[in-house]
């Protein structure tokens, strides 16, 4: 049981580790990046920059009660349509 925890424990601070550390730092360029849509049509981040447009990652699990949660709160939703 004990080693139980102490792997979760590991697990949790490498997870912690790698959050912290993936961040830009402050005043770094973002690099930029495709994603494909759904549909297959590829979208450049600073396509959408160079349009003046403010942009989110928004990446959440359904399967996460918190993360559901906030998703049907619709807050980005409002934002969307603001922008």
């Amino acid at each position: 049981m004990n080693k139980g925890y102490i792997f979760l424990g590991i697990l949790l601070l490498m997870g912690s580790f790698v959050r912290t550390h993936a961040q830009l730092i402050e005043n770094d360029e973002a690099p930029d990046w495709i994603l494909p849509d759904i549909s297959g049509q590829s979208h450049h981040l600073y396509q959408y920059l160079d349009m003046d447009k403010p942009v989110i990652l928004y990446f959440f699990d359904a399967g996460v009660p918190p993360c559901w949660t906030y998703h049907n709160t619709n807050a980005l939703q409002d934002l969307y349509t603001e922008f």
